[in-house]
Parts: structure tokens; C-alpha cells; sequence
């Protein structure tokens, strides 16, 4: 259940473990790790364990020194919280995140981290001699410390002193007519680059909203029977499959897959128990076919999580909807 990447940056993550014996014997509500330092910043985890408000691990990345942060100052960090199998890594639980943290928002990640089933299930190792094992991965990017309003405020001065040096350089210059339309001339590039420099920030914060959405959300394809019979032919259950002509759904990555069945089942009128979803599988004449059905496992999970599980490495997730009705199936 290894995650992945945290983006392309130049600067190598600060790595940090925690290990937390006799954990099913915690009693706190909740608990914090030792404080590390990244770039300068203070950092520790926190942990609910056992949930915060729900029947999963909850975990946080928390600015340790928040409280004394200036009023308006922010720090900008990418991060993956892992909880650590003992025995296999595969069956290691991540989840990655980003967040501009500040004195009002000082803590960022994920109630829903983990089931807690899955967590005491001993065949994953993840608690061994109770000893839980977290590991952190952290990059504060300073480039990313620049906020909108900061960039804005940035371009305004930048635009301004510009703008006095045109004028300045008019007034030594030239003088009578001449000036008067350079003056006009100074104007109206400064509009021009007031104009331009609001557009380069009102762009920068709707990319940066827009990247903050797609990391949140799962676009999840999903092809029913209809769909092969029409592009395909009613007795071939493989080949090329049009993705931009089937059912799209967007899903928040923490979203439960057996929450985003009950989705499905108001949308296509299909009740979850009879609902059952496939994997693909691509064939060596790069058609392809269903595999193999999703696990109880797999389906208890978040739907972020089943493109590390299955290895998928595009932006959507594609699956195939066998639909199950009394004793006919329909595929």
C-alpha cells in the first residue's frame, strides 16, 4: 500500500520515525511525537489512536511552534505519513499530503488514515510486541512560502517603482508637450502592468487551488456492460475501451470505496450488493480485459489508496462494474 511521490522538488524529504510501544494499552485521547526541525521550522506528529470521532487511525502533521508564529505568517509544507509494516512493505499504509499551515490552521492530514480493523489485523504486522512503527517524510518548500497576497504585494511594489522611474526619467528629459505625452505613455503602461501583474497572481492562485483539488480527489471511470456491448460487441469482453464515453465520478481520496458504492447505486440505480468491481488487466495484443475482482480489503479502504494497491500510475482510476442480480449475473 506504498504511496506516491510527494512532487518534484530539488530539496531531499527530512525523514522521521516514531515508534510507539504498547500502543493498544494508550489510554490518551491523543498524542504527539518528539518535535523535529525541518529548514528551520518545528514539526511533531499527532495522533489519535483511537480516532478522532471515527473507527480509524487519525494522523496529523502539526506545526509544533504555532502558537508563536506572527499574525498572517505561514509555512508551506509537502509531507507523507506512513504507518510502517513490520513484516511486509507492501502492506505499508501512506498517504501524502500539502498545506500552508499557519496559526489558525496549525495541523493538516488525515482522520480517516487507516481502519482500525485493518490496523489490529496481525497477518499486516502493523503492530508488532504492540509497538507501532510511524515514519514521516517532510520538504518545506520556501518557494512555496510566497502566497498569493504576498506575490500580489510583491508585483504591486515592483509595478510601482517602475513607474516612478519613467516618471522621473520624463520630467530630466523632456519637458512642455514632450513630457505631457510621456506622461500619457507612463499611464497607460502602468496600467498595463497593474493589469498584468493582477492576472499573474489571479492565475497563480487558481493553478494552486486547482492542484490542491486534484490532490484531494480521485477521478474514478467506471465501464459497465452497456459500454463493451456498444463499442466492443456483446460477446467480447475486451479490446480498446473509449474512457471519455462511460460513467465519471469524482471522489475525495479519503472517501470509504463502499461510501462511493452507495454513490454509484443512486446514480446508476444499482443496489451496492449487487454491485461487484473489477480490475484490468492489459494483454500481450495491448487489448484489455477484466482481472480480477476488488478484495473486502480493498473495498474497506479509501478510494485514494487503490492506485498504490493496484499499481496504477495514471491520474484516473478505470475499473469494470459486474452487475449481480439473484442468481443471473450480467457482465
Amino acid at each position: 500500500m506504498a504511496g506516491s511521490s510527494m512532487g518534484e522538488s530539488k530539496t531531499l524529504p527530512f525523514r522521521f520515525t516514531w515508534r510507539i510501544d504498547r500502543f493498544s494499552q494508550m489510554s490518551a485521547e491523543r498524542i504527539y511525537s518528539d518535535v523535529f526541525e525541518v529548514e528551520g521550522y518545528k514539526w511533531r506528529v499527532l495522533i489519535f489512536p483511537k480516532g478522532n470521532n471515527v473507527d480509524c487511525l487519525s494522523m496529523y502533521l502539526d506545526a509544533a511552534d504555532s502558537s508563536s508564529l506572527p499574525e498572517g505568517s505561514t509555512r508551506f509544507a509537502r509531507f507523507s505519513l506512513t504507518v510502517v509494516s513490520q513484516i511486509h512493505t507492501g502492506f505499508s499504509w501512506r498517504k501524502d499530503s500539502k498545506h500552508q499551515f499557519n496559526k489558525q490552521q496549525s495541523d493538516w492530514g488525515f482522520t480517516s488514515f487507516m481502519p482500525l480493523k485493518e490496523l489490529f489485523d496481525p497477518s499486516r504486522g502493523y503492530l508488532v510486541n504492540d509497538t507501532l512503527v510511524v515514519e514521516v517524510l517532510v520538504i518545506c518548500d520556501v518557494y512555496e512560502n510566497d502566497t498569493a497576497e504576498h506575490l500580489r504585494e510583491r508585483l504591486k511594489k515592483e509595478q510601482e517603482d517602475l513607474c516612478t522611474n519613467i516618471e522621473k526619467s520624463s520630467q530630466d528629459l523632456l519637458d512642455g508637450f514632450v513630457q505631457e505625452r510621456l506622461k500619457e505613455e507612463q499611464e497607460d503602461i502602468c496600467n498595463v502592468i497593474e493589469k498584468s501583474a493582477q492576472n499573474l497572481t489571479d492565475g497563480l492562485v487558481q493553478e494552486r487551488l486547482k492542484e490542491e483539488q486534484e490532490d484531494l480527489c480521485t477521478i474514478i471511470k467506471v465501464v459497465q456492460h452497456e459500454d463493451l456491448a456498444e463499442q466492443i460487441g456483446n460477446d467480447i469482453y475486451f479490446g480498446l475501451v473509449d474512457y471519455n464515453k462511460v460513467k465519471s465520478f469524482r471522489v475525495p481520496k479519503d472517501t470509504s470505496f463502499n461510501i462511493f458504492k452507495e454513490e454509484v447505486a443512486k446514480e446508476l440505480g444499482i443496489p451496492a450488493q449487487f454491485q461487484r468491481f473489477w480490475l484490468w488487466v492489459k494483454r500481450k495484443n495491448h487489448t484489455y480485459r477484466p482481472f480480477r475482482p476488488l478484495t473486502q480489503i480493498e473495498e474497506a479502504g479509501p478510494v485514494g489508496q487503490l492506485r498504490e494497491v493496484t499499481y496504477v500510475k495514471e491520474t484516473e482510476l478505470k475499473l469494470f462494474l459486474e452487475v449481480e442480480r439473484g442468481l443471473v449475473r450480467f457482465m
